[in-house]
């Protein structure tokens, strides 16, 4: 186990980034909607 911390921050930028599209798509479908 290397790096450690450095697999934890791009987990958690990826994460964030994902909820981000998540609630773009959200917004996308209530606006079309």
């Amino acid at each position: 186990m290397f790096h450690v911390k450095q697999v934890g921050n791009m987990g958690g930028i990826f994460h964030r980034k994902k909820r981000y599209l998540n609630v773009g798509i959200a917004f996308l479908l209530v606006v079309k909607d």
